[in-house]
């Protein structure tokens, strides 16, 4: 599935989810490079049955989701607020 519909050939045992959001898309990390900061992330969104492959490590993907609208658009199924937060386990 992750040649053709990705458009690169990536083994899928080099894949490992992180990942998921309420609307059923799927975080990952193609696992393909020795130093784990060099991961990429690639999105499953469930909504557009499609994979994308973001040259940007979990952390900066998750920044970018979070505080850029333009950048969310196409990346995620569930509507977020204009402004998130992150909200602790003893918060909730």
């Amino acid at each position: 599935m992750c040649r053709d519909e990705a458009g690169f050939d990536v083994d899928p045992g080099s894949i490992v989810a992180w990942g998921v959001t309420s609307g059923a898309d799927i975080y990952c990390w193609v696992t393909t490079d020795d130093d784990p900061d060099r991961w990429p992330v690639l999105t499953y969104v469930r909504y557009t049955d499609e994979m994308q492959l973001h040259p940007l490590g979990m952390a900066e993907f998750l920044r970018r989701l979070l505080n850029d609208t333009a950048f969310r658009q196409g990346k995620i199924s569930v509507v977020l607020q204009d402004e998130v937060s992150f909200v602790n386990w003893r918060n909730a």
